[in-house]
């Protein structure tokens, strides 16, 4: 029976992987690292669709979330990137934002933002993340206002699918 005992004890110990069986486990204290950030540069096509909508006042009466509603809209984007700096444009159906920027998080997820004031001020946000192949996925949060105009709209919006149509050069470095 001693033998036994014994034998299953060192195998024990042995499966510890140490020299004895309260030898702690070593683990690395350097990891490489690797430039994991995705690369959003190019010219991107997709749809969005509004998941929900509100609005106030004038725009209310104006029937904003009825029209936001209505059906997929149109969305291109055009980014440069430099690293983890994303800049470009973006467009929404025919309203073009001529400028946008953001930087992409620890997670891979790129939030942009962007401002257009004239008769029609809309503030645009947009968190994008790569999916397999290069697709994106996000989100969008608009506020409309009209120049005196009471009141705001406020749409969430969703959209996937969206596809890269050209390249635009990137500089990724580690």
């Amino acid at each position: 029976m001693r033998p036994l005992v014994f034998l299953v004890f060192a195998l024990a110990s042995a499966a510890c992987g140490g020299s004895s069986p309260t030898a702690p486990s070593t683990a690395p204290t350097t990891s490489p690292s690797f430039n994991t950030s995705p690369d959003f540069a190019g010219a991107w096509t997709a749809s969005y669709t509004v998941a929900t909508c509100t609005a106030t006042a004038a725009m209310n009466d104006a029937g904003f979330c009825s029209q936001a509603q209505s059906g997929p809209a149109s969305v291109s984007f055009v980014l440069t990137q430099s690293n983890r700096n994303v800049t470009g444009t973006f467009q929404l159906g025919s309203l073009e934002f001529p400028s946008v920027t953001g930087t992409i998080a620890a997670d891979g997820a790129l939030t942009l933002s962007a401002t257009r004031s004239d008769l029609l001020s809309i503030e645009a946000s947009w968190t994008l993340k790569q999916t397999v192949g290069g697709v994106i996925v996000g989100q969008t949060r608009q506020v409309w206002r009209s120049a005196g105009v009471s009141g705001e709209g406020t749409l969430d919006g969703q959209f996937s699918g969206a596809t890269r149509r050209t390249t635009v050069s990137s500089a990724l470095t580690p």
